[in-house]
């Protein structure tokens, strides 16, 4: 396993994830700046979906099903820890 100053992506993943968490129950327009700026760091090209792992947070990045537009739907789970 690699060492906590040398995992760059974790720590952008953590930054983002805690961003999405931060408007999550915001109003559509706040959400929908923030999920334009995660979704444009975090691209997943023709992917259904891509989960980015953190340190603290898995980011799951998926297109919505169903929807004919380029619709992305962003889910972060909290990593658990028995420390």
């Amino acid at each position: 396993m690699m060492r906590t100053n040398l995992q760059p992506l974790a720590h952008l993943v953590d930054a983002a994830a805690e961003k999405w968490l931060a408007v999550e129950d915001a109003a559509e327009h706040e959400q929908l700046r923030v999920r334009e700026e995660i979704t444009s760091n975090f691209r997943i090209g023709d992917n259904p979906e891509l989960t980015f792992h953190g340190l603290r947070y898995q980011m799951c990045i998926s297109h919505v099903q169903g929807m004919q537009s380029q619709a992305l739907l962003i889910q972060v789970h909290k990593i658990v820890t028995d420390n």
